[in-house]
């Protein structure tokens, strides 16, 4: 086989499984939905596809304390489909995560957590929206 022809189908192949890595895994149509989940929790968005709130990390001062940053409340998740994960984290300042794996899928902080301190043990509430934005 020429050089050329072997070089030629190695790009292919490259480009095929770049093509595969950045498909949507979920087989079942995932459709919006309104979540509320715990550290440790797992909600199924369809048969094959299911979202962990794996962790909160708060770095946020203390009440009644001054401090140089003032820290952020952070939420940790994954997101599984069949053997493919995506990891990311939502808080105050970055309240939106669009999953590739998933076509766009939208992750969204539906309602802020509460500003009180030490608030990791709470739920959290999340959107998650199958559509895409709407632009005005």
């Amino acid at each position: 086989m020429p050089a050329t022809l072997r070089t030629s189908c190695a790009i292919a192949a490259l480009c095929l499984l770049g093509a595969c890595a950045s498909a949507v895994v979920a087989d079942a149509p995932l459709k919006d939905a309104q979540l509320q989940l715990l550290p440790g929790q797992s909600a199924d968005l369809n048969p094959n596809v299911s979202l962990r709130y794996d962790q909160a990390s708060d770095s946020r001062c203390p009440p009644k304390v001054q401090c140089v940053w003032a820290g952020k409340l952070g939420h940790h998740f994954t997101l599984r489909a069949r053997r493919a994960t995506e990891s990311f984290e939502l808080a105050d300042d970055q309240p939106e995560f669009v999953s590739t794996m998933l076509g766009g899928v939208r992750i969204v902080l539906a309602k802020p957590p509460s500003p009180s301190p030490r608030t990791v043990d709470q739920p959290v509430q999340l959107s998650v929206l199958t559509h895409p934005p709407e632009h005005n």
